[in-house]
């Protein structure tokens, strides 16, 4: 659990205007994790079948390929109960994520 202080709190609800509540984007442990949950709130579609989970990481990292993949993956597994509360879905099988 993250605790903010008051200074941050307050930034947060006063100064910062986000079209969804940032704070549990804050709780997840990775980077790429928090960078896909930003990037499918700033969508106003999403495709029914889902985004392929490899084409969508090279839109935010350069390089998805190897170490780095398998890396991504782990850290994704590491937040998928935190992603799946904020309706994100992760098909590691399919590497698909659907949005629901």
């Amino acid at each position: 659990m993250l605790k903010l202080g008051s200074v941050a709190n307050r930034l947060i609800s006063e100064e910062l205007r986000f079209t969804y509540d940032p704070k549990p984007i804050m709780c997840l442990s990775s980077g790429i994790s928090q960078a896909i949950v930003r990037f499918i709130k700033t969508q106003k579609r999403h495709p029914k079948v889902g985004y392929h989970l490899k084409a969508l990481l090279e839109n935010l990292i350069e390089n998805v390929e190897g170490d780095v993949w398998k890396n991504v993956r782990r850290s994704l597994r590491r937040d998928a109960e935190i992603l799946k509360s904020l309706s994100i879905t992760i098909d590691f099988g399919k590497d698909r994520l659907y949005v629901v």
